[in-house]
């Protein structure tokens, strides 16, 4: 498997989860929060009820918690996101 293709499946949906968290934390309702991550209001409601995704790493907490930061102010986090989500996925705290 492809690292990005390991990422965009194991790593990315954790950090959705725990931006979506962190962003819900700070007021944002679901539809803003999908509207930021770009999914469905659905799949944010998933997120926020643990139905659907697991959290990042605790590790990784804090570099979430900026981004999310980032992301409400309304800044474009693509490349940050990229190289988090590599981060984590070169931690190896996340197996496949």
């Amino acid at each position: 498997m492809f690292k990005c293709e390991f990422s965009a499946r194991f790593v990315l949906p954790r950090i959705r989860v725990a931006l979506a968290r962190e962003l819900h934390s700070r007021g944002f309702s679901v539809t803003q929060i999908a509207r930021m991550l770009e999914t469905s209001p659905a799949a944010v409601s998933q997120y926020l009820s643990g139905k659907r995704g697991k959290d990042v790493p605790d590790a990784f907490k804090e570099d979430v918690r900026r981004l999310a930061e980032r992301l409400a102010a309304g800044e474009d986090i693509s490349e940050d996101l990229c190289n988090l989500c590599g981060r984590i996925r070169d931690s190896g705290y996340i197996t496949a």
